[in-house]
């Protein structure tokens, strides 16, 4: 239950304050904004590769990096307009102690970066977990626990939300309904 309440009064918190955007937010220096094709082209150009589980319907994969070091890419789209809204950067293999410092090594820029964005830090399932609002979108880090590959089997994981096209992706649902 507290876990259901802190999720929702987050999503609440980030959806005021990031009402008023401006432009795209950037995930590797491109605009969250475009269909994927046009993403991924960008992507390619940069050298991040198609990786082996290349993706869904809803999102694609590449092997790559993020902030130098050795990361999965994840680009999530609408599947009806084909419009990005979300990028995703995940370390794996980790003990939980490399997973804690890397979530911590991303907290400490981003909040170089956004000095005056909202943020906060939790606590969900024992794992941290830390988010960002500004005023183009919104920022998750957080670590997640795999079932295999003790002591190996943490991930660390960061994804930028664009707040104007996660709107419409969020619309085109709706209207399914």
């Amino acid at each position: 239950m507290k876990k259901i309440f802190l999720t929702l009064a987050s999503i609440v918190l980030f959806a005021v304050v990031c009402f008023a955007q401006n432009e795209h937010f950037k995930f590797l220096g491109i605009p969250l904004d475009g269909t994927i094709n046009q993403f991924e082209s960008k992507l390619i150009s940069k050298g991040y590769t198609k990786a082996d589980n290349y993706g869904s319907k809803e999102y694609r994969v590449y092997d790559g990096t993020f902030i130098g070091k050795k990361a999965t890419i994840v680009i999530y789209y609408d599947v009806n307009t084909k419009i990005v809204h979300a990028g995703k950067a995940y370390f794996s293999d980790l003990t939980e102690s490399k997973a804690k410092e890397r979530l911590n090594e991303l907290k400490e820029l981003l909040l170089q970066k956004y000095p005056n964005a909202l943020n906060q830090d939790y606590i969900i399932e024992g794992l941290p977990k830390f988010e960002l609002a500004s005023d183009n979108g919104y920022i998750s880090v957080y670590i997640t626990k795999g079932e295999y590959g003790y002591p190996y089997n943490y991930s660390t994981h960061i994804q930028y939300q664009d707040m104007a096209n996660s709107e419409s992706h969020d619309e085109s649902i709706m209207n399914d309904l």
